[in-house]
């Protein structure tokens, strides 16, 4: 199998475990730095444009015809919504691609757009959310209030202030009204970000994994738990969307209440948890290259509760770079 990865940037624990998982495995990676440390354990490498756009899915689609590329997986959010867009384009071309649907591409990447989805559901709360430029028309948030890019990720561009500090914080940070949103901060418990595997609206694998300490926006320190009522709200929220693959949904919870905190629609970075305490993705990207109809749901039966992950840093000492 021929594997593309676009933009892996730090992701060698999950190369390693590909590289563990798939036999006769060739991976590829694509990224726009040849200082991207995950290049550095690939088969083979390429260098892709700094900004995403057509041009950029287009030199992309010509890597992978060039390699006979089987499938490809995108790793960062900016690249999902033009995966998403052009993927049949993709597939005409004998390649598959690890992405869901525009729609849900586009809900989830936009936060008020995922705050209007889950407002409508009663299984689920959602903290109250509105663009920063209507905030003068939201009478009711709490004390404290959270700020933050309507497509942000990995935790950029967050703010948590008063309420009342609002438009003085706003014009000291210069901050852009139309695309920053205010939510309620809620003094979570605990969040839980499980991983999914989705195939035709079904959840074939999940791992429930409770954060214990993140950094810049990813899992630094966690462990595994069983929540039938998490899996319970997973099950729902994939039955009425339309995911493809590896993703991965956030929930907070606060005094036995339940909050949707964000679903990205690839892999999260703190997999390697989920696979090393027995949940297996990567078994089922059978299903991501063929038209098996047959599945085996393995839920949540396959991993341990009360694993942990403690992450550390690793280097590489190079003095050469391919070009």
């Amino acid at each position: 199998m021929k594997i593309f990865l676009s933009s892996p940037g730090r992701r060698v624990e999950l190369i390693n475990i590909l590289k563990n998982q798939i036999d006769n495995l060739v991976l590829i990676g694509g990224d726009y730095l040849n200082t991207s440390p995950a290049l550095h354990f690939c088969d083979q490498s390429y260098s892709l444009n700094y900004n995403i756009d057509e041009d950029y899915v287009y030199k992309v689609l010509e890597i992978c015809i060039k390699e006979k590329v089987d499938l490809i997986i995108p790793l960062i959010d900016p690249e999902l919504e033009f995966y998403s867009k052009f993927k049949n384009i993709f597939n005409k071309n004998g390649i598959n691609v690890m992405i869901s649907s525009e729609n849900d591409i586009r809900m989830t990447s936009d936060k008020i757009e995922t705050y209007n989805f889950f407002k409508k559901l009663n299984f689920i709360k959602t903290p109250k959310t509105t663009l920063l430029k209507n905030f003068k028309l939201i009478e009711d948030f709490n004390e404290y209030i959270i700020l933050k890019p309507t497509q942000g990720s990995s935790s950029k561009g967050i703010y948590k202030i008063k309420k009342k500090s609002v438009e003085s914080f706003s014009e000291i940070m210069e901050l852009d009204y139309s695309s920053y949103i205010i939510q309620d901060y809620i003094d979570f418990d605990y969040e839980v970000t499980t991983d999914v595997f989705v195939h035709n609206k079904k959840v074939v694998e999940l791992c429930q994994r409770k954060r214990m300490k993140t950094r810049g926006g990813e899992v630094e320190r966690g462990i595994t738990i069983k929540n039938e009522k998490i899996n319970h709200i997973i099950q729902k929220i994939v039955e009425l969307c339309d995911f493809h693959g590896v993703i991965n949904i956030q929930i907070m919870i606060k005094d036995d209440l339940f909050y949707i905190g964000e679903i990205n629609a690839r892999f999260g970075g703190g997999f390697p948890l989920s696979y090393h305490s027995g949940a297996n993705l990567i078994d089922h990207f059978k299903y991501l290259i063929s038209d098996k109809e047959r599945i085996e749901l393995f839920l949540d039966s396959r991993y341990k509760e009360n694993f942990y992950m403690l992450r550390f840093d690793a280097g590489i000492y190079t003095d050469s770079l391919d070009d």
